[in-house]
């Protein structure tokens, strides 16, 4: 074999090994450290922020969504919210973190435990969040340091709610068999259409344009003054882990 074809070859191994060594636990964060210095010096130099590589995208972009969908609701409804003074926007109320500290073990009952209470300001009907805008349920109990929240897929669920199109149609959501939520008394001649979202209208106690969730099907029977529609939650309520619970200041 020619002494040329032997130092190839021989470069080769070489560098396939480096590649393997690199996988290793050690020269892995011996890599990524490397490769934070680089990232620090170049941003230093260039003057372009902090490069970084972010790994939960679809949570990020899921936050965006909701934030995206309350602004754009409170923008197109603002002279009508202007008659709704007593609602609190969103930017006014104080935001208690909590943990979901039980669940039922019946999955039939659309309640949660929460780790915060009445001696940590939580109080009772108020309502309850994740992800920053998106309306889960609402306090129902109460205890010193834990609560009760009913979840929107409950029965006992009643209230307004609005979907969002070129002129918002409003309608009434209810919780259904513990596991999704429907809402009724759309006007009939309402143009509505699959993935359109539904967001809170806003009262007393619940800040206008929290995302509830989509339209998913539509129903319009015939002999019917009304139309109806079923709302697909954004998130699974079985993975529920921490919330805010919104609050007056």
């Amino acid at each position: 074999m020619r002494r040329r074809t032997k130092i190839l070859l021989g470069g080769l191994g070489v560098l396939i090994v480096a590649l393997l060594a690199l996988q290793t636990p050690v020269l892995s964060s011996a890599r990524n450290a490397t490769w934070r210095i680089v990232t620090a010096v170049t941003s230093s130099v260039f003057g372009i922020g902090d490069l970084t590589i972010e790994n939960d995208v679809e949570t990020q972009l899921t936050n965006l969504t909701a934030d995206n969908i309350r602004l754009q609701a409170e923008l197109n409804d603002y002279y009508a919210l202007r008659e709704q003074l007593d609602s609190p926007a969103l930017p006014s109320l104080r935001a208690i973190p909590a943990l979901v500290s039980a669940r039922p073990l019946n999955p039939w009952r659309s309640e949660i435990q929460l780790n915060k209470g009445v001696k940590d300001g939580v109080t009772l009907n108020a309502p309850v969040v994740v992800n920053g805008s998106i309306l889960i349920g609402f306090v129902t109990g109460l205890a010193d340091h834990t609560s009760t929240t009913r979840l929107l897929s409950h029965p006992a669920i009643s209230m307004p709610a609005e979907i969002v199109a070129d002129n918002n149609v409003r309608g009434l959501l209810r919780g259904a068999t513990h596991t999704a939520i429907t809402m009724t008394t759309i006007p009939r001649d309402a143009e509505i259409r699959l993935g359109q979202p539904v967001i809170t209208t806003g009262d007393d106690s619940i800040p206008p344009g929290l995302l509830l969730g989509r339209v998913d099907n539509i129903t319009a029977e015939e002999n019917e003054a009304y139309q109806a529609a079923r709302v697909s939650l954004p998130y699974a309520p079985d993975t529920l882990r921490g919330v805010s619970i919104l609050v007056e200041p």
